[in-house]
């Protein structure tokens, strides 16, 4: 159940967060659209993770299980290549000579001290022993697992081309009706991805537009102020001049008044076209200046006086 509703919450913030993302792009609002795409990329990342780590749960827990009943799985013994075996008895480097020390030498005067401690002559005895037995039994084991790791790597016994013929897998083949199902489905939703993406597109683009030049816009600009004393006016100012770079260069501020109740009027002349007014909007509700958030409550275009 817990599992459920985490998915859920996640498509539902991938949802919100995706068509947020949308939103703001289509506005202009290019700060908020950057945040939406963090929240929708932290959470496919989220999602992608708790996926992974379930199917990781899953096998251990199928491991697990096997454990309990016994039912390891074992690979088959294979037996080693006697070739392969050969060439790797003939490849093993000469024995060495253990104990050197020990042998009677009558130009060396090594053995002295050996033979004056008694508990490093029991000692150099349990130590050869040991090497004795380690040589007859550790050598050949080696040998011979090292002989069946290798011979999956050796030749065929026929070479590359005398060895028997192996018939193909066969292959299963759909029926015509469940293609033609399927080149149907995925024509539909290539159509659909196409229309979709080209009407985004669509609303998205930056087009210039008209000079009108007998027309002004005039636009109402509400300013929300924390812990600042600045007047809508001068705020209105500054927004202005941060965002007039989106505006095309002959257009500029006819009038900028306070109305009051923290609003400014904006008179821009000549008027501002469609693409460029949604440029201009969403550069002023978007706008990164600090404890201060502007919006704008009304738009107009009338005649000029």
């Amino acid at each position: 159940m817990t599992r459920k509703l985490t998915y859920l919450i996640a498509a539902v913030s991938l949802a919100a967060s995706g068509t947020y993302l949308l939103v703001y792009l289509y506005r202009w609002e290019w700060n908020r659209a950057l945040i939406a795409g963090l929240f929708f990329v932290a959470t496919e990342v989220g999602v992608g993770l708790a996926v992974v780590i379930s199917k990781l749960r899953s096998i251990d827990e199928r491991l697990e299980r096997i454990e309990h009943l016994g039912m390891r799985a074992t690979l088959p013994a294979q037996a080693p290549d006697p070739a392969v075996l050969e060439r790797i008895q003939d490849a093993a480097p000469e024995q060495g000579r253990p104990f050197a020390w020990l042998e009677t030498d009558t130009n060396s005067m090594n053995v002295f001290v050996p033979l004056l401690l008694g508990a490093g002559m029991i000692v150099s005895g349990l130590a050869w022993v040991v090497e004795r037995v380690a040589r007859s039994t550790a050598g050949a084991a080696m040998e011979r697992g090292l002989a069946a790791r290798l011979t999956p790597l050796s030749l065929p016994a026929g070479g590359f081309m005398g060895g028997p013929v192996v018939a193909p897998a066969p292959v299963f083949r759909r029926s015509a009706r469940s293609l033609g199902a399927r080149v149907v489905a995925i024509v539909a939703v290539g159509a659909l991805g196409y229309a979709g993406i080209d009407a985004f597109a669509d609303l998205t683009q930056d087009r210039p537009d008209p000079v009108v030049a007998g027309e002004r816009t005039s636009l109402v600009i509400e300013v929300s102020h924390r812990e600042t004393q600045v007047s809508a006016m001068s705020t209105a100012e500054a927004y202005w001049v941060s965002c007039r770079r989106v505006l095309p260069r002959r257009m500029e501020a006819h009038q900028i008044t306070d109305v009051g109740v923290n609003r400014a009027l904006l008179v821009v002349q000549p008027a501002i076209g469609e693409h460029a007014l949604r440029r201009f909007r969403g550069c002023i509700e978007d706008a990164l200046i600090d404890r201060i958030q502007a919006r704008v409550v009304s738009v107009e275009t009338v005649p000029a006086a």
